[in-house]
């Protein structure tokens, strides 16, 4: 029985964006719940927090790797000032496909899409 009621608190957890409980549980609760946890305001700001600093992680390491490939590429090919301006181009393509995808997430979350 305490199964059941924990899945179906689960399922009744509130989207942490817009506090809608019909979107679901948002930022996949499920998965860090155990059995019996509440869900308060400070569990859910815990992880916000902790799914901001994982996009943030991920974001900065991909910017740091379209980079360093663009060094690799063309490193002693060109002279460093073209080099670094590849660099700045792929980093500022990198940031805007990164701000589309934070972009649709919160969409998403809130129910737009």
């Amino acid at each position: 029985m305490q199964e059941a009621q924990v899945i179906y608190e689960l399922r009744n957890v509130p989207d942490i964006i817009s506090g809608d409980p019909k979107l679901g549980t948002g930022l996949a609760l499920s998965t860090y719940a155990t059995i019996g946890e509440k869900f308060t305001s400070k569990t859910r700001m815990k992880k916000l927090i902790q799914e901001i600093l994982v996009y943030l992680v991920v974001a900065l390491s991909s910017l740091f790797i379209m980079s360093y490939a663009v060094h690799m590429l063309v490193g002693d090919l060109v002279s460093k000032k073209t080099e670094h301006l590849l660099i700045i181009f792929t980093c500022i393509i990198g940031v805007v496909a990164i701000g589309f995808m934070a972009w649709d997430v919160i969409q998403r979350r809130k129910g737009v899409k």
